[in-house]
Order: C-alpha cells, then structure tokens, then sequence
C-alpha cells in the first residue's frame, strides 16, 4: 500500500522529464500513453491511499486497546498498598492523556513516518541515476541537519516528560477538591483551594511553554534545513543546466524529485520526530506503571485453600506500610474456627492492617499468617 503511493509519485516527476525533454527536441514521445499510465497510478495511489487510512485506522484502535488492557490487568495484580500511595489522577491520567498522547503521537505518525521511509528509499537512488553532483550534495547536507536536530530533541523530550506529569498532578489536585468538597464548604476553603489551584496552574502554565517552545523549535528548524537544501540544490542545478551539462527536463524531475525528498524529510524531522518526543513521556509513564512490582501473588503451584477447619494463626507477623514506621510488630495469635474474636484499640494501631494481611490484600515482612497450616 505505502509502496503504491510512493511510486505514482515518482512517476509523475519523472513524467516531467520525458515530456519537456522530447518538447525541446522536436520528438514524438505519445503524450496520450504517458497520460493514461499516469491516470491509471493516480488511481491505484488514491485505492491504496484509502485502504491504508483504513489499516492505519485499525491499527491505532488495537495498539491503543492492547496498552489499555495491559494496564488495566496490571491494575488488578497490585496490592493495596499501591492504590494507597498512588494518586488517583496520576493512574487515570495513564488511561487519559499519556494514551492520547501515544496514540496519536506515536502510533499515528510511525505510519506517515514509514511512508515516508519507503519514499526516500525509492526516490533517493533515483536522484543519483539523474544527476549524480546534486545528488551527492544533498546526501551530504541532509545528514547534517539531522544531527542539528538530533541536538535538539532530547531537552524537547525530558520537558515533555514533565510536562505529563505536571497535568496528572493537576488532574489529581481536581479529583481530589471534588471528592472533598463537604469539607471544602463546611470549613469555608474555597479560597485557599482556588488560590492553590491558580498557583499550580501558574506553574504549569510555565512548563507547558518550555516545553511546547523546544518541541517547536525541533519542527522549525527541520523546515529550515530542507528549505536550505532546496535552495543549494536549485542554485547548483540551473548552473549546471545553464551550462549545458544538465537537460532541461532533467532538472525539472530532479527538482520534483526532490520536492518529494524534502516533504517526506519534513514528514519526519518536523512531524514524525516532534511526535515521538512527545510521545516518549506518555510512553516512559505508561511504563513505569506497567513496570510496578507485583508484590502479592500466588506461586506457580498454589492450591486453593479449602474452608477454615482448625485455626487461623499469626506468627510472629511485622509489617510496615511505608517500610520505615512500623505498623505490627512481632503479632502472634491463634484463632479456632468458630470462634468470635474482636480487634479493639485507637485510630492507627493496626485493626485494618492486621484484618488486611488476614485477607492477603499485604504480605507480612516477617513472619507468616496460616490457614489450618
């Protein structure tokens, strides 16, 4: 499909060479052959233009629904004390914005980005059969802009990065003032929560403009390189034509050619590589997520534990739900099935935890909780 497109295009331009050529010298080339086989590719590009549109389409809706269901069932294998120091804003906004971000910034662009590839393979060498001296100058400045570029990408990206997380402490900062808004009007807060709001807002305003400045600037000066190579290009060929070491209609297909050249370097200096700077926060985000350990799982030869029988013990049980403070400290007990046993003590003395690692929604540091054994 990207093949097809690709060669109708470097049909057309090379067209051009046969047509003013065989004009200038009085030849009989069949204008209505050259015309009907550059109807029937206009036509095979604009099939192949919409079935890959289509394809791309299906693509981006499966890459986007597999990262989902990655992380949706990487969710579920976390413990408890995960989702009790992760931010809630900070998880949806994986789900949200960093998945917009992959997904119409990366997945999107890798597809225009590889069309793009194909061209340049197919136009490239077809460049050096025209006119070998341009060809050879644009290989030569070509890599040169690209290293300009390489420079800047890496500053564009980190300030991406931080700009994705600054929106999802924004988001959170918004889901939790809409959670807490009992406590917000009873305690008459409304000020202080907007004035936190705007200060944070501030803030983010600041680094959303650095960060959309270096992605600019990445884009801005891939358009100045190609425009740049143009221009040498075009002084160098009308000297060469003028001089007679190049046809007319040479020059014109190589011009044309390289028009193509420079919009699929533009397509990829200023729209494919800008994406991917973008996209690498939303990716680095999303895998940090997926990259969470799993701290409470089942061995490859667990059984199903049948229903209590004998007791429910504790031994010697130590757990910490911040690995510094403790929460239980050497708890040891026996409970017989049947009985009816109740946790009392204040606020933060463990009733919850000791009832959670009954449940296994924790794994003690030390020690062990059994079942009938």
């Amino acid at each position: 499909v990207l093949v097809l497109q690709q060669l109708f295009s470097t049909g057309l331009a090379l067209s051009l060479k046969l047509i003013i050529d065989d004009l200038l010298r009085g030849g009989g080339v069949s204008l209505p052959l050259i015309i009907g086989a550059l109807a029937i590719g206009y036509l095979l590009a604009a099939g192949s233009t919409l079935l890959g549109e289509y394809l791309s389409s299906i693509a981006t809706a499966r890459i986007a629904n597999d990262v989902r269901r990655r992380l949706f069932a990487h969710l579920q294998e976390l413990s408890i004390d995960f989702f009790a120091r992760a931010p809630l804003g900070e998880l949806l906004s994986r789900f949200s914005s960093d998945l917009a971000v992959l997904r119409d910034g990366l997945i999107r662009r890798m597809v225009s980005g590889g069309l793009a590839v194909v061209g340049l393979t197919i136009n490239l060498p077809i460049l050096l059969y025209l006119e070998w001296r341009l060809a050879l100058l644009t290989f030569l400045l070509v890599p040169l802009i690209v290293m300009a570029i390489s420079r800047l990408a890496p500053a564009a990206a980190r300030a991406t990065y931080k700009l994705q997380r600054a929106e999802a402490a924004t988001l959170n900062t918004v889901q939790e003032n809409i959670r807490a808004q009992q406590i917000v009007k009873a305690f008459g807060l409304r000020r202080k929560a907007r004035r936190r709001f705007d200060e944070e807002l501030e803030q983010l305003e600041r680094t959303a403009v650095r960060a959309g400045f270096l992605i600019s600037q990445v884009g801005s000066a891939s358009t100045l390189g190609v425009q740049f190579v143009q221009l040498t290009i075009t002084a160098v060929g009308a000297y060469l034509a003028q001089s007679g070491e190049l046809s007319a209609g040479s020059l014109v297909a190589f011009l044309s050619l390289l028009q193509i050249v420079s919009r699929d370097s533009i397509e990829i200096t200023k729209r494919v590589i800008p994406a991917l700077v973008t996209a690498s926060g939303g990716v680095t985000r999303i895998e940090e997520l997926l990259a969470e350990p799993v701290r409470v799982f089942d061995p490859p030869d667990a059984v199903v534990a049948s229903p209590l029988n004998r007791a429910l013990e504790l031994q010697n049980v130590h757990f910490s739900h911040d690995g510094e403070h403790p929460t239980l400290s050497a708890v040891s007990l026996r409970v017989l099935a049947g009985q009816t046993v109740a946790f009392v003590g204040p606020s933060g003395s463990g009733k919850s935890t000791l009832i959670s690692l009954i449940m296994r929604l924790y794994e003690p540091d030390r020690g062990a909780v059994t079942v009938d054994g």
